[in-house]
C-alpha cells in the first residue's frame, strides 16, 4: 500500500510525509484544469496559493492519513463549484 501521512491540506496545497520521513508537496487533483479567469479569481480571494500551480497534482494511487495531522480539509479533489458560491 501507497499510505501517506497528511500534514496539511490548505489553499490548495497538500504536504505529506512519505515513507522516508520527508515532506513532498503536491496540488490538490483538479487545480490544473480551472481556466485562466477561475485562476486568477482564485488567487485573488486566496481560495488557492499561486504555488499550487507550479505543483504536481496529487497522485490518484496516493492512500492518505489524515489520522494524525489535524488537516483543515480532507479534499483531495479541488471543487471549483466552490468559486461560484
Amino acid at each position: 500500500m501507497n499510505e501517506k501521512y497528511v500534514l496539511f491540506n490548505m489553499s490548495g496545497i497538500i504536504a505529506v510525509k512519505n515513507n522516508r520521513g520527508e515532506v513532498v508537496y503536491y496540488c490538490q487533483r483538479g487545480i490544473k484544469e480551472l481556466r485562466a479567469d477561475e485562476k486568477i479569481y482564485a488567487i485573488e480571494r486566496g481560495i488557492i496559493d499561486p504555488r499550487a500551480f507550479s505543483l504536481r497534482e496529487l497522485p490518484k494511487n496516493l492512500k492518505l492519513n489524515y489520522h494524525a495531522c489535524g488537516a483543515s480539509s480532507k479534499n483531495e479533489n479541488f471543487n471549483k463549484n466552490i468559486l461560484y458560491r
